[in-house]
């Protein structure tokens, strides 16, 4: 399957997920995850992968489901993607610096909800975001 396709696939999957659910008063689908795959180059992995960043832990959706349809890179980045029930915010964003990929949608969706009017636990956000950052810019250097 093409980036086109997988792209197409992803969307339709994302919408099925995010049906209902809200962003504020705004869509979730449409406003937030489209927000963030919006930072990216349509035919770059991380445009594929933001769109499904919260697809597995905001519904149904596994990860099983991901690795079927869209391959282990994939399924790997959503995965880190992937805050675990009880998982310390910590050690979360330092798993995500095993991947490229999920770093740079993680630094897309944390900039996304620090933009917000209000956006709650804003400081948080932005430790994280400076650590991220930090790490790829790092990798950028070969360091």
């Amino acid at each position: 399957m093409n980036q086109s396709s997988k792209v197409k696939l992803a969307k339709a999957l994302a919408q099925y997920a995010h049906h209902g659910q809200l962003y504020g008063s705004l869509d979730y689908f449409s406003y937030h995850v489209m927000g963030v795959a919006d930072s990216f180059s349509k035919n770059s992995p991380e445009h594929l992968v933001a769109i499904l960043h919260d697809v597995v832990e905001d519904s149904g959706v596994t990860l099983d489901t991901i690795f079927n349809l869209f391959g282990y890179n994939v399924e790997v980045s959503v995965a880190l993607l992937t805050k675990r029930g009880g998982q310390n915010y910590q050690e979360y964003i330092g798993n995500l610096m095993a991947d490229m990929t999920a770093t740079r949608v993680k630094i897309a969706d944390l900039k996304f909800n620090m933009s917000q009017p209000n956006s709650r636990n804003y400081q948080k956000y932005a430790h994280a975001l400076s650590v991220l950052e930090g790490h790829e810019l790092a990798e950028e250097c070969g360091l």
